[in-house]
């Protein structure tokens, strides 16, 4: 007899079975963590084309998240603004508009930002729209995904709401896809450690 499980039943055993893959801490052979390239020396632009240091942001926790307006994905927003909340002091959540998913990011910066901010309450970072699969990758995203400059890493987004979290000290510890939600156990236990 076939069981048929429900769609949310689905997703937690693919995620568990999969999630071991996306959580890690290894050395890339042969560098060690203190010889790789720093996150910290990234510049990033805001959706007012303000420049951002993320220096600013050594000693906390950093999730970084590829997002866009028309996805089913999109409630996440909510989620990641209560993590927000939870974790003011010791969390900064950098959310990147991109349209390279679905073409499901099509507003410019300012009304991403609008979005953000009408319907969800944001007050998190909402960045500069970036490309990153179709169009050149930003410099963040290139680090994020290359474990000769990350350490571990080279999975790309596969979607809107990727995730990836950095720890006190910009070394990456996980790559979460977008089935993994803001509010789950394991970001939350992620985000104690």
């Amino acid at each position: 007899m076939h069981t048929v499980f429900p769609r949310l039943t689905y997703y937690k055993l693919l995620i568990s079975g999969i999630i071991g893959n996306f959580v890690a801490k290894p050395a890339f052979p042969g560098k060690d963590s203190n010889s790789l390239p720093s996150i910290f020396d990234s510049k990033l632009k805001d959706e007012a084309n303000g420049e951002i240091d993320l220096k600013a942001y050594r000693g906390k926790k950093i999730l970084i998240v590829n997002t866009a307006s028309r996805c089913s994905f999109t409630r996440q927003y909510k989620d990641l603004q209560q993590l927000q909340d939870t974790y003011k002091s010791s969390l900064v959540i950098l959310a990147f508009p991109c349209n390279d998913f679905g073409k499901q990011e099509k507003e410019n910066d300012a009304g991403i930002a609008k979005f953000c901010e009408v319907n969800f309450g944001i007050t998190f970072r909402v960045m500069k729209k970036i490309g990153i699969r179709l169009n050149a990758q930003s410099t963040l995203y290139n680090w994020l995904t290359n474990p000769t400059q990350n350490g571990w890493n080279r999975r790309l987004p596969q979607w809107n709401f990727w995730k990836y979290l950095l720890d006190e000290n910009g070394r990456l510890i996980a790559c979460l896809p977008s089935a993994v939600e803001p509010g789950s156990k394991l970001m939350h236990s992620l985000l104690n450690a």
